[in-house]
């Protein structure tokens, strides 16, 4: 029994971790904010690969698995958005705007996750932007704005188109690539290596406000392999 349930256990440290990043938000406890986001992410990677490993892998995690993504990846980073840029905001139908927006938002990722849970899945990538790559794209913007990066526009146009476009990425049938990588060559996995030799450049070079332009290479480089994706002959 206790060994059926640890990848469960792994998705309600998720799921709690997720909670307390809402709460610390409402608090203005920011920093303590990232770590919650951090021990949401390893917590989710953890939960598939321990349920596999553990041959324990059934409907009930999978169910818990979207629930948990719903809070962390979906409610947290749109609350937290808002919360970063609703003290610019110029007038009531701004805030309500911006308030629409992070709903629908929302309203994706649970699409989305609804979709993933019926589907039947062919290949190493995803049809349609991941909740968590979502999530993080958008706590990415809130990154960027905390370092103080975006003084040179107004924060409320580009908030809402970020959640309107990464929300209708998620519900396309566009591929998104995966880091999984095939049993084929170098080439099958090109960019895949792109991906992991181009993401940390920002990082480097600016610091953790670079972690949006990672976000924004990620998105291309999926969008182009979806373009001109690479065959390798059997």
């Amino acid at each position: 029994m206790l060994k059926k349930n640890i990848p469960n256990f792994l998705t309600l440290i998720n799921l709690g971790a997720g909670v307390s990043a809402i709460l610390l938000i409402y608090s203005n406890e920011l920093n303590w904010v990232f770590l919650c986001i951090g021990i949401s992410l390893v917590a989710d990677l953890l939960d598939g690969l321990v349920a596999r490993l553990l041959n324990v892998a059934g409907p009930m995690g999978v169910q818990l698995d979207s629930l948990a993504d719903l809070v962390s990846f979906g409610v947290m980073p749109a609350f937290f958005l808002f919360v970063l840029i609703q003290p610019a905001m110029d007038s009531q139908l701004e805030v309500i705007l911006l308030a629409s927006a992070s709903v629908i938002y929302v309203m994706c990722v649970c699409w989305r996750l609804a979709k993933f849970n019926i589907t039947e899945h062919k290949g190493n990538d995803f049809s349609g932007l991941p909740s968590p790559a979502a999530g993080l794209f958008v706590l990415s913007y809130g990154l960027l704005i905390l370092g103080g990066r975006p003084t040179d526009f107004d924060l409320f146009i580009p908030g809402i188109l970020l959640l309107l476009i990464i929300g209708l990425l998620m519900v396309s049938s566009i591929r998104f690539l995966s880091l999984k990588f095939s049993s084929a060559g170098h080439k099958a996995n090109l960019y895949r290596y792109l991906i992991i030799l181009l993401s940390p450049i920002p990082l480097i070079i600016i610091g953790f406000s670079g972690f949006f332009i990672s976000m924004v290479l990620y998105l291309l480089l999926s969008i182009v392999a979806n373009f001109f994706p690479i065959r390798v002959k059997e």
